[in-house]
Parts: C-alpha cells; sequence; structure tokens
C-alpha cells in the first residue's frame, strides 16, 4: 500500500465557505478537481478537452446519484484510463460526466482556472482518503495494482 500525500489549495467561495481543490495531470495536461465530502460519486467536466477522447455513453437512471447530478440531464458514463496525482497513476477510473458551466461560471470569481472534475465518496472511499486541514493535505491509500 503507497500513502499518497497531496496538498490541495483551500479556496474561498463564500463568507464562511470553503473548497478543496486539487491539480492532476490528465494526457500530459494539468486538470483541477474539487473535492466533495457531501457528493456521493466524482464527476467531471465532459465538455474539458482532456475528456475528448474517451468513449461515452448515456449513465442508467440507476448511476445517477442524489448529489449535484440529480436533476440534470445530460449524464454520460465513461472511464478514464490514467490520471496521474502528485506523482502516481490511477488508470481507468470508472465515472460520470456532466457539462460543468454552472459550476465554472460560479467559480470564475474565486480562481483562474476552470474546473474539470468533482471528486466525490466513491473515490474518497475507495482510496481511503484522509482530510487532515490541520496540515492542510490529503492523504490516499493506493494499491500497488492501482499505480
Amino acid at each position: 500500500m503507497i500513502k499518497l500525500r497531496i496538498k490541495p489549495e483551500i479556496v474561498q467561495i463564500e463568507p464562511n465557505g470553503y473548497h478543496l481543490l486539487i491539480p492532476a495531470t490528465i494526457s500530459y495536461k494539468k486538470v483541477f478537481f474539487i473535492i466533495d465530502t457531501g457528493a456521493s460519486q466524482s464527476i467531471f467536466n465532459i465538455d474539458a478537452e482532456v475528456f475528448d477522447d474517451i468513449e461515452k455513453t448515456i449513465a442508467e437512471d440507476d448511476r445517477k446519484s442524489s448529489g449535484i447530478n440529480a436533476n440534470l440531464t445530460g449524464i454520460y458514463h465513461g472511464i478514464i484510463p490514467k490520471m496521474n496525482l502528485a506523482d502516481h497513476c490511477i488508470n481507468n477510473f470508472e465515472t460520470l460526466f456532466m457539462t460543468f458551466e454552472h459550476i465554472n461560471n460560479i467559480y470564475e470569481q474565486y480562481i483562474n482556472y476552470t474546473i474539470d472534475g468533482i471528486i466525490g465518496g466513491d473515490f474518497l472511499h475507495n482510496y481511503k482518503a484522509i482530510i487532515d486541514y490541520s496540515k492542510l493535505e490529503i492523504l490516499l491509500h493506493i494499491k500497488q495494482t492501482d499505480k
């Protein structure tokens, strides 16, 4: 088991509201993800260029969660073949895709880049994530086969 330490950026979006953002690399391009412990499933921006080559199919109703995508249409299923976090590669991450226009419209007043994904409970649970605000660190437990 590998312990992967990621240093997130804290973004204040309201007077008392904060989100954690982490950088990643997909297809040699830097992308940014929100860590959302309240999201049951991870979901990614279908309009991001780095995901253009991923085959996507319309998600079945039972794949939709009660979170951000509960009442939205245009939810797709796909597999991200390689996603680099820090210095480790996550292979074949099965996930959902939708447009992030509404998300990026909110964030554009707080950050200078677009949000390409939301990391949810599926990912955080699978990698036994520990979020340590005192160290400003996210610890993931990566199995050797996931490297």
